[in-house]
């Protein structure tokens, strides 16, 4: 059995971390696949680690910009797959092949609320475009994965075709997030100059809230809570991110208790997590919700955002609030901080819940589905 993965549109931070460690930690031969190919930019088969069955492929068309890789999509990978057992679409791709294909749903952001996000913006009419392409991969598809049951809940809502297989398959945890719980002291411990300090890694986007954070701890600084938080995490929207700073230079220009330090590699960030108290989280749409897994690895107590995701990854294992509402947030952060016991709780649940997810067992669960999904075809 050959498999052929599409990895000219794994371009963005977690969609490329998925293919490094599906790969690293996959067994197939198990599954009775002989071989995986895998087709590429230079960038991305270059973090890849070699192995005995994998075989990378360079498509010099796929460093070149959309229209060159779309051009690859349509008219040059149907005729390289046409011997392929099996493909995977490992970012949603769409195009008419021959051989029946798998996909992952990576980003439920095209089938959310539009308006409600971006109102009519560009990024509104680019999503819209994604919903289309993405529903057409995941109705024409024989199996679809997807990273946690909200997402799947939210997208087999918006199809009129349901695909025959489906299952939920969460990311794993690189071990080198793991970190044993601080042991917790009074909030009465801290100073401003020595502030219990929270962590916000995430993008800038526009459902992100990062400057209602920012207007929560303006509500605790004037209430001389020793607090301060940090932002960590790409530009992904430039008018989120003019919000962001304008939200700071309006209520801490200085920086006594608000900081967006900007972008750090992924190969560094587990170490940044050492370095604080607690994490925070207000967005309020994701497909998985990464930093929430890599919190609870390096145990960290947790303030979130309440919807159906954060329930399903935390459970009770936090204090949750209303984004929209900064009144909501400093609420729950000061209800985190003024009960040590509670924070010593929910640092150590997640911490032994994070040891589920792993990356041997989200690849063994994937390359299972590949061969059930094949197998199937047969009967």
């Amino acid at each position: 059995m050959i498999i052929a993965i599409d990895g000219s549109n794994s371009i963005s931070g977690g969609a490329v971390v998925y293919l490094i460690n599906l790969l690293k930690y996959a067994e197939p031969e198990k599954c009775g696949i002989k071989k995986v190919l895998l087709y590429g930019y230079k960038k991305l088969l270059e973090n890849i680690e070699d192995r005995q069955w994998l075989e990378k492929i360079y498509e010099p068309e796929l460093d070149n910009g959309i229209s060159s890789r779309l051009k690859w999509l349509w008219v040059k990978f149907p005729k390289l797959v046409r011997k392929s057992n099996l493909v995977f679409f490992a970012a949603a791709n769409y195009t008419k092949i021959d051989p029946p294909f798998v996909s992952l749903c990576h980003n439920i952001l095209p089938f959310a609320n539009l308006g409600e996000i971006y109102r009519f913006s560009h990024l509104s009419l680019i999503n819209k475009y994604r919903r289309v392409l993405q529903t057409r991969c995941f109705g024409n598809s024989k199996g679809v994965i997807f990273l946690s049951n909200y997402a799947k809940n939210i997208v087999l809502k918006k199809l009129k075709k349901t695909p025959k297989h489906i299952e939920v398959i969460p990311h794993g945890m690189p071990e080198r997030f793991f970190n044993y719980p601080k042991r917790q002291k009074d909030i009465s411990k801290y100073t401003n100059e020595n502030p219990f300090r929270f962590l916000y890694i995430s993008a800038i986007a526009s459902y992100k809230y990062q400057w209602n954070v920012i207007k929560a701890f303006y509500i605790l600084f004037k209430k001389r809570f020793p607090v301060h938080v940090d932002f960590i995490g790409p530009v992904y929207e430039n008018s989120a991110y003019k919000i962001l700073m304008r939200t700071l230079k309006e209520y801490d220009p200085i920086g006594h208790f608000a900081k967006y330090i900007g972008t750090i590699p992924y190969n560094k960030i587990h170490g940044i997590y050492k370095n604080y108290d607690a994490c925070i989280f207000a967005s309020v749409y994701e497909t998985f919700g990464v930093p929430l897994l890599e919190a609870m690895g390096s145990g960290l107590p947790i303030a979130s955002s309440d919807f159906e995701l954060t329930r399903e990854i935390l459970d009770d294992n936090a204090v949750y609030f209303d984004s929209k509402k900064p009144e909501s947030i400093a609420e729950a952060v000061v209800k985190l901080i003024e009960d040590k016991k509670l924070r010593e709780k929910i640092a150590w649940s997640n911490f032994e819940k994070a040891k589920k997810y792993t990356w041997n067992k989200c690849a063994d669960r994937t390359f299972k589905f590949f061969k059930l999904v094949y197998d199937k075809l047969a009967i």
